[in-house]
Parts: structure tokens; C-alpha cells; sequence
């Protein structure tokens, strides 16, 4: 799915990215230092935001995205601070216990287990190590938390994009700690930062 919407899916989420996603994005990788994993990096809409020394290393499913992504790379002249991979961020193959931070915005709402793709992150990052979540869920306002119950009856079969897990709940289930947790914008969107058990 997301190599059809690799083309145009920069211009189709501004909107959504200027009103509710982008000053989420800052602050995810806000502070972050030394090795990061970011899941589902998609077209690479973070890499802004990570301070210039910070080597990234992204992966996604998409083919398509991270073609996108590799530009937005070439861009930002962050080639040699930057690997992208194809694969499943359930199962990176990367190198255990060897990474300072890892970092998945809007993705778990999309992988067929958060909490195997968590058990990965912690399989991944060094023991004083950080966890990053910026995912979207349920509301807190009850009328639209009642509307996203009813869609996700068919947008997470149909399209396999899960609208109100509890993400907080998964890194926990996953063998973290939280250090932080917030719900913003009617709470719809979840920040996490946890530590490794």
C-alpha cells in the first residue's frame, strides 16, 4: 500500500503534518544523541529534526518511501550520518544492545504487533538506552474516541492502520520503564519515553 502512496504522500499528510503531526515530530528526537533506529521512517519527515552529529539508521517496509526518504537524505547532506533499510521493524537484524535511542512515530499503528516491534527496540538499544514514541490513538474527548472506535472496526482490517491502541501499554508489556507519558490534541496523539528494564 504504502509504495502507491510513496508518490504523493508528502503532499497528501501536510495538512495533517502542519496541524497535528509536525511539532510532535521536533519533539521526539529533540535531545537525542549518538546511534539512532528509527522504525517506519517512511519519506524521512524526522530527519529534520535530528541535531546534525546524530547517525540515523531507518527502516521501513516501503521500497517506495524509502526512495523518498533517501532524497530527502541527499537533501539535507546527511548521507554519511544516514543508512535506511527495507525490512520489518519487527525483526531489524541489526546488532543487539548497540544503539542509544530508538525512535517510531505514527508506525506501531501500522505493524501486525507493537509489542514484538518493541521487544525489538529493546533487543536493539544499549542498557541506559531510550525509547521514543509519538504514535496516534484513541481520544480522550468520549463523541470522537466513539467515531475512531467505529472506524477502526474497519480501517485496521481493511487497511491495517489501528487507530486506538495503547501504546503506552505495549512499551510497558515490552519490558520498559515509562520516564514520560502525555496524551496531546484531544488525546490523540501519545508520547512516550521509556527506559529498558
Amino acid at each position: 500500500m504504502f509504495d502507491r502512496l510513496a508518490p504523493l504522500y508528502d503532499r497528501g499528510m501536510s495538512l495533517v503534518e502542519a496541524t497535528l503531526f509536525s511539532r510532535q515530530r521536533e519533539a521526539a528526537v529533540a535531545g537525542l544523541r549518538g546511534r539512532v533506529v528509527e522504525f517506519g521512517v517512511g519519506t524521512g519527515l524526522n530527519l529534520p529534526y535530528y541535531a546534525p552529529e546524530v547517525e540515523v539508521t531507518g527502516i521501513d517496509l516501503s521500497g517506495g518511501m524509502l526512495q523518498r526518504a533517501r532524497e530527502r537524505v541527499r537533501d539535507l547532506a546527511r548521507e554519511e550520518r544516514t543508512q535506511l533499510i527495507e525490512g520489518n521493524v519487527e525483526r531489524t537484524g541489526l546488532e543487539s544492545s548497540s544503539y542509544d535511542a530508538v525512535v517510531s512515530t505514527y508506525t506501531l499503528c501500522n505493524v501486525e504487533s507493537p509489542v514484538a516491534a518493541l521487544l525489538e527496540a529493546r533487543r536493539l538499544l544499549r542498557p541506559d538506552g531510550v525509547l521514543v514514541l509519538v504514535e496516534h490513538t484513541g481520544s480522550t474527548w468520549a463523541p470522537l474516541d466513539a467515531v475512531l472506535s467505529q472506524l477502526d472496526k474497519w480501517s485496521g482490517p481493511h487497511w491495517g492502520e489501528h487507530l486506538r491502541r495503547d501504546h503506552a501499554a505495549a512499551a510497558r508489556e515490552a519490558g520498559f520503564r515509562l520516564e514520560y507519558h502525555e496524551r496531546r490534541r484531544a488525546g490523540l496523539v501519545e508520547l512516550v519515553r521509556a527506559r529498558p528494564l
